[in-house]
């Protein structure tokens, strides 16, 4: 798994203070002074940003747990669109650490992501700009058998092994033929 935003791109969406003061546990707001606010020492600055880091891990791991299964993965990296969804789920993260309150903005935006999230789970949505589809070779149904008594070998369901009906509105035609006999209608 990779991180598909950058810690800039989440700074561009709280500011590099704001990052910084909901990422570090030990920064203290102002000196004597009330106008010149003091950067945190060098051992706060790493545990910072490994928060963000921890952050991003965990946006890019929803993203791959809702988007995997229909999308190639090796598009992920390349589209604007999970990385500003990671982004906006990274920032989330980031205020929930310590119980802080998400500003409205960025609330609606991480709610919008987790819904389109969802609804490509659940199958509504299957297209997401510059993601490229999953197409699986997986046959379309497994009860097949090839019939002998014809030339040209044509494929029957086996209705003995057969799930049930389909969900089409079209009539399901069925052969005379079941398997057992002849005509089963005799």
């Amino acid at each position: 798994m990779s991180a598909y935003c950058s810690q800039s791109d989440v700074e561009s969406i709280m500011s590099e203070v704001g990052v910084d003061l909901h990422a570090d546990d030990r920064w203290p707001l102002w000196t004597e002074d009330p106008g010149s606010p003091i950067s945190p020492a060098a051992g706060d600055t790493a545990t910072a940003i490994q928060y963000v880091t921890e952050a991003i891990e965990r946006a890019s791991a929803k993203i791959d747990m809702g988007l995997g299964m229909k999308f190639e993965p090796s598009s992920f990296p390349s589209s604007d669109w999970v990385k500003w969804c990671c982004a906006y789920l990274a920032a989330c993260e980031i205020f929930r650490r310590r119980g802080n309150s998400i500003p409205d903005s960025i609330l609606s935006q991480c709610e919008y992501y987790t819904e389109i999230i969802d609804r490509v789970m659940s199958g509504e949505i299957g297209y997401i700009p510059d993601l490229t589809p999953r197409h699986e070779p997986i046959p379309a149904m497994s009860n097949l058998r090839v019939d002998n008594r014809y030339v040209d070998a044509r494929i029957r369901v086996q209705q003995v092994v057969s799930a049930g009906r389909t969900d089409s509105s079209k009539p399901r035609h069925v052969d005379v033929y079941g398997g057992t006999g002849w005509a089963r209608f005799f």
